[in-house]
């Protein structure tokens, strides 16, 4: 099996990444409606 280790710290930055702009996002309600119009 081929080394996991840097996938695995990209996916941990990745998902640090969208974690905070999640937490960015829900601290900051936008008037923009192109920022929502992605959520279900």
């Amino acid at each position: 099996m081929p080394d996991l280790k840097p996938l695995y710290q990209i996916a941990c930055l990745l998902i640090s990444q969208i974690g905070t702009l999640v937490v960015l996002e829900k601290q900051q309600p936008t008037n923009d409606p192109k920022a929502t119009s992605h959520a279900p």
